[in-house]
């Protein structure tokens, strides 16, 4: 239930600032953020900064290419997704290895998430992923 709440909210937040870019033709990331990060934070405070900073940044890359491609003289759109899932970074995303529990930030606080490492699994190239026998 959380992490649908998040992708919710991180989709909502996308689609606002992919709007604003859009209808300013506005490809600036900084600009873009003091536009419409203070009223996304303070109509959804449940989803993490990190989060929204995130959807902003995913939202200046769409809008980056469907400019790009308008500028061509291809038609495009306003980009707009109905499910656009979170990004996930060093901030909001954390995995525990020896206890096989990924970490997630939600709108509900982290969450803890077990999953299994199979066991043909190869280790990483910085041997963090340990071997099940």
């Amino acid at each position: 239930m959380a992490l649908a709440e998040t992708a919710r909210l991180f989709t909502l937040a996308f689609n606002v600032v992919a709007a604003h870019a859009w209808a300013n033709s506005e490809k600036n990331g900084v600009i873009l953020h003091h536009a419409t990060y203070r009223l996304l934070k303070t109509e959804h405070p449940t989803l993490v900064s990190d989060l929204h900073i995130q959807a902003r940044v995913k939202a200046t890359e769409a809008a980056k290419s469907a400019l790009a491609l308008q500028k061509k003289g291809r038609k495009v759109g306003s980009p707009y997704s109905v499910a656009c899932p979170p990004r996930y970074n060093v901030h909001t995303f954390r995995i525990e290895w020896e206890r096989s529990i990924a970490s997630l930030s939600t709108t509900s606080g982290r969450q803890q998430i077990p999953f299994d490492v199979l066991a043909y699994a190869p280790p990483t190239s910085a041997g963090r992923l340990p071997r099940r026998t």
